[in-house]
């Protein structure tokens, strides 16, 4: 088991019985360094692992959704608000959970890793409709995001509480009472999911 320790963009302390592994995690532009410093007190050469990220992805404050860089198009209407949100970032490798894109009609995040009945991908529900995907997403297939998922993220400074709706796919934000506006009519429901962490860029 590990220790953490206080947290500063982002200094980690791991303690394992006697054995004591200090590493800083930085943000970089748009990779996240992990710098290890010292092990039992014997300094290494310091070395950095690096993993890519994608910077530009905003909440929106309308239907709690995560979107990147344009105003897209919200379920709320119109397009996205990103009024009061930070500038996230979106890992594109690593240890995250794979097959997530972006949608290239809405902006939204959304998991492209479920099959429908008949075994063609799910694209889930999209607030735009358009004659070559109807009401579902449309995926960038350009880039393959590894959003964290109950992984070594959580409690190293970043954002817990973002979830998996299974109405639309796509990714929100669930630590408000509201649930925000699902594409698919109502509120989104993150029954199933589980709980993803986010960076933000400082």
């Amino acid at each position: 088991m590990c220790e953490r320790g206080a947290l500063l963009w982002w200094p980690f302390e791991c303690i394992r019985g006697e054995n004591r592994l200090s590493f800083d995690v930085l943000a970089i532009g748009s990779t996240l360094v992990t710098v290890i410093r010292n092990f039992n007190e014997e300094v290494f050469t310091m070395g950095a692992t690096v993993k890519n990220v994608q910077d530009g992805w905003r909440w929106c404050s309308r239907c709690e959704g995560l979107f990147f860089n344009s105003p897209g198009r919200c379920p709320a209407g119109g397009g996205h608000v990103n009024f009061q949100s930070g500038i996230y970032q979106v890992p594109l490798s690593g240890g995250g959970q794979p097959n997530w894109r972006r949608c290239r009609k809405c902006e939204g995040l959304f998991f492209f890793g479920n099959s429908k009945p008949d075994g063609f991908p799910s694209v889930g529900r999209c607030p735009s409709v358009s004659a070559a995907t109807g009401s579902g997403h449309e995926p960038d297939l350009l880039n393959n995001f590894f959003p964290d998922l109950d992984n070594f993220l959580a409690g190293l400074g970043s954002q817990p509480d973002w979830r998996w709706c299974r109405r639309c796919e796509g990714l929100f934000f669930s630590g408000h009472p509201s649930k925000g506006r699902c594409p698919a009519g109502g509120v989104h429901d993150g029954s199933q999911s589980g709980n993803y962490n986010l960076f933000q860029t400082p």
